[in-house]
C-alpha cells in the first residue's frame, strides 16, 4: 500500500510543474484594435500589426510609418507633427493633392515629396503652414536636388488663411506645366514671412496674374532657383516687400522679375535687398513714386510709360541714389520711360541715374515727353543712350534743377 501511495505522490509532483508551466504562458498576437488583424485574443503583442493604406496605426503615428497624402481633402483638416526628432518624416505627398477646404498644419511638420508631386489649392480651400521659430515646417523633395517635385497651385483661393510662415521649402518646380514651385493664380492671395524656398527648377515664387496678391512678405530667403526667385504679374504687386528679404544668393537672375502690365491705381515701389527686373510695356495710370535706394533693371526693349492720368515719382539721396538701368550695359538695351502727355508736377527725379536707354524708333531718347508733358530733374544723370539722352515735343517742359551729368549719349543730351 506504502508504494502505490508514494507512487502516486510522485506522478502528482511531476504533473505540477507542467501545468504551472503551461499556465502561465500568453498567447501572442496583434493587440492594436486600430490593426487590420488585430486579434482580441491576444495577449501580447509579437510586432504583427498591419494597417490600411493612409494609416499609420493611429492617431499619434505610434507605428512609425508617416502617413501618405494624396487623393482629396473635402473637409477641415489638421496635420499635426506626429513624430519626435524633428528630422522624421511625418507626411508623405505622392501623385496630387487636392485641398477643398481648411488645411492647417501643426509646427514641426515634415513633408517628404515624392517625384511629380503637386498640391493643388482650390476656391473653396486654404493651406495654412504657420510653424515657429523653433519649429520650422519642412517640405522637401525625396532628392536635393532642383526640380524633383512639381508645385504648390493656389488656385483662386482668396483665403486669408493661406500662410507660410516659418516654412522652408525647397526642390520643387519640376513641371512643364507650372514653371514655379510657388503658384498664384486667379485672384489668389498668400502671406510668406520667416521662410526659405530654394532650389526650384524654374521660379521660386510665381503670381501668375494681377490679380494675385501677397498680402505680407518679409524676413524672407528666396535663393538657388533656375530663374528668378520671385515672378510678380505686375509693380503694384510688390507693395508690400521691403528690403528684408532676400533674393540674391544663387539664382540664376537674382532680381525680382516684373512682367509687363498696364497698373491703374496708385502706389509706391519699395526698395528691396536687390534689384527688380522690368519686362515688356509698363504702363502707369496712376501716381506712381519709387523709393530711395531702389533698383529698376530694364530687360530688352522694356518700356515705361507714364499716362496722361498719372505720374512718376523718384526721389532718392545722396547716399541712396535711384538706379534704373538695361540688364546688359549696352547702348539703347532697353526703350525709354516715356511720359505721354502727363502734365504732374510729382513727375520728377532727384539722385536717379538712368543708363542704357534711347534703343526706341519712335521714342529717340532715354526720357521721351510726349505732348505737353512734364518733367523735372536734379542731382541726376542719364547714360549712354543709343539716341538723346533728354527729348520730346515743343509743348513739352523740362525743367532743369540743377546738378545734372550727361554721359556717353550717341545723340543729344537734351533735344527739345
Amino acid at each position: 500500500m506504502k508504494k502505490i501511495l508514494l507512487s502516486k505522490l510522485f506522478m502528482l509532483t511531476l504533473i505540477t510543474p507542467l501545468f504551472l508551466i503551461s499556465s502561465c504562458s500568453k498567447k501572442e498576437g496583434c493587440t492594436d484594435p486600430a490593426a487590420i488583424n488585430y486579434d482580441q485574443d491576444a495577449e501580447e503583442d509579437d510586432g504583427s500589426c498591419e494597417y490600411e493604406e493612409n494609416n499609420n496605426g493611429n492617431d499619434n503615428g505610434d507605428s512609425g510609418e508617416p502617413v501618405v497624402l494624396s487623393g482629396t481633402i473635402d473637409s477641415p483638416l489638421l496635420l499635426e507633427d506626429i513624430f519626435e526628432p524633428s528630422e522624421l518624416v511625418d507626411y508623405i505627398i505622392q501623385g496630387s493633392l487636392t485641398i477643398n477646404a481648411a488645411v492647417t498644419v501643426e509646427p514641426g511638420v515634415r513633408f517628404l515629396m515624392k517625384p511629380g508631386a503637386r498640391v493643388f489649392v482650390r476656391s473653396g480651400g486654404s493651406l495654412d503652414m504657420t510653424g515657429t521659430e523653433q519649429d520650422t515646417i519642412f517640405m522637401t523633395g525625396e532628392q536635393d536636388v532642383h526640380g524633383y517635385w512639381d508645385y504648390i497651385l493656389f488656385d483662386g483661393s482668396n483665403n486669408p488663411n493661406n500662410k507660410m510662415i516659418y516654412t522652408s521649402v525647397h526642390n520643387g518646380g519640376g513641371s512643364n506645366t507650372r514653371d514655379a514651385m510657388i503658384s498664384l493664380g486667379g485672384n489668389s492671395r498668400v502671406t510668406f514671412m520667416n521662410s526659405t524656398f530654394s532650389k526650384s527648377e524654374r521660379f521660386g515664387i510665381r503670381l501668375n496674374s494681377e490679380d494675385g496678391n501677397i498680402p505680407d512678405f518679409k524676413d524672407n530667403n528666396v535663393k538657388n532657383c533656375n530663374l528668378h526667385p520671385v515672378s510678380l504679374d505686375n509693380f503694384s504687386q510688390a507693395i508690400n516687400f521691403d528690403e528684408s528679404s532676400d533674393f540674391t544668393q544663387g539664382n540664376a537672375n537674382n532680381s525680382v522679375r516684373i512682367g509687363s502690365r498696364t497698373i491703374q491705381q496708385s502706389f509706391t515701389i519699395p526698395k528691396l535687398s536687390g534689384p527688380y527686373e522690368a519686362h515688356g510695356r509698363i504702363r502707369f495710370n496712376g501716381e506712381v513714386v519709387v523709393e530711395a535706394g531702389t533698383t529698376i533693371k530694364m530687360a530688352a526693349s522694356a518700356r515705361i510709360t507714364v499716362e496722361s492720368n498719372a505720374s512718376l515719382k523718384c526721389i532718392g539721396t545722396s547716399s541712396e541714389r535711384i538706379t534704373i538701368e538695361g540688364t546688359q550695359p549696352v547702348e539703347g538695351f532697353f526703350e525709354c520711360i516715356r511720359f505721354n502727355n502727363s502734365n504732374n508736377t510729382n513727375n520728377e527725379f532727384q539722385y536717379v541715374d538712368v543708363s542704357y536707354g534711347g534703343g526706341s524708333n519712335i521714342y529717340p531718347a532715354t526720357i521721351f515727353l510726349s505732348s505737353a508733358s512734364r518733367f523735372k530733374m536734379g542731382n541726376s544723370s542719364i547714360n549712354f543712350s543709343a539716341r538723346n539722352g533728354i527729348s520730346g515735343s515743343n509743348s513739352a517742359i523740362y525743367e532743369d534743377d540743377g546738378n545734372n551729368t550727361f554721359n556717353g549719349n550717341v545723340l543729344d543730351d537734351i533735344d527739345l
